[in-house]
């Protein structure tokens, strides 16, 4: 199997060596019409939750208008030697959200969701159409460990929330 090593640019500027004597560094620019972020009403849990949430599909900064936290892929890189290139994955849900809002990981690497709030949450994780994880988290249970098993987009929410 190939290996597709991500790059995380979630501020401008970072850089990530990829191999002795190169790196990666850029900048990522939103052009075009902003989407409009929408408010949503929470109907549970509001004492953890708040009365409402903001759902914002991107995060631009109005002077740069660079993007905030998005993931560039970049192909035909050769395989890393180290498995301590790219961090754990870890996904909190902290006051009825997920974080952080993107990231990056590997095939097999090991993706750990944790419930940070005093009340259940339901982790529902899906690539395209397709169920990866959905499981109930009480509050103040052990964090779920799981094997990436799949490439592609892994969405998260909480069918609770």
């Amino acid at each position: 199997m190939a290996v597709i090593l991500l790059v995380l640019l979630s501020q401008p500027g970072i850089v990530l060596a990829v191999k002795e004597g190169s790196n990666v560094t850029g900048t990522v620019s939103f052009h075009g019409t902003l989407p409009v972020a929408k408010t949503m009403p929470v109907t549970e849990n509001a004492e953890v939750c708040g009365k409402d949430v903001l759902i914002q599909t991107v995060q631009v900064d109005a002077q740069t208008l660079g993007l905030r936290q998005v993931v560039v892929s970049v192909n035909h890189v050769p395989s890393p030697t180290t498995d301590k290139l790219l961090p754990k994955w870890v996904v909190v849900n902290s006051n009825c959200a997920f974080l952080p809002r993107v990231g990056a990981a590997r095939l097999r690497d090991t993706l750990e969701i944790q419930n940070l709030d005093p009340i259940l949450h339901n982790t529902h994780v899906k690539i395209g159409k397709k169920t990866f994880l959905n499981v109930a988290q009480l509050a103040g249970s052990r964090p779920i460990p799981k094997t990436l098993r799949r490439t592609g987009l892994h969405t998260f929410r909480c069918d609770k929330h």
